[in-house]
């Protein structure tokens, strides 16, 4: 089963063939656990899931992309070798402290 996680309509680029409509949005806390239960509640037994965090730019929110990583890492359901997480960026923000890391937030800042 494939997802696709929204974590902000936000992007740092403006090019002019992007379709999706940029503005300050962010998926919530209450939204982010509600769409975690909903992945394992609607991905059938061992099938895998593949889970794409999206946006805009999903990195100008890496305290959030963490957050529901630790959300989907901490729910009963979890299993690493059914799981797979992947991120859609343009790429022009990454750096050593965005990159993944065994650090997460109990709660992404506003």
């Amino acid at each position: 089963m494939k997802f696709t996680v929204a974590v902000t309509q936000e992007c740092n680029l403006r090019c002019s063939y992007c379709y999706i409509d940029k503005r300050p949005a962010h998926m919530s806390p209450e939204t982010a656990r509600a769409v975690v239960d909903f992945m394992f509640q609607a991905s059938p037994g061992e099938e895998k899931i593949d889970i794409g965090f999206f946006g805009g730019e999903p990195l100008l929110r890496p305290d959030l992309i963490r957050y529901i990583t630790g959300l989907i890492e901490d729910h009963p359901s979890f299993d690493p070798e059914r799981v797979r997480l992947a991120v859609v960026t343009n790429g022009t923000i990454f750096t050593d402290e965005i990159a993944p890391s065994s650090t997460r937030t109990t709660s992404p800042s506003a």
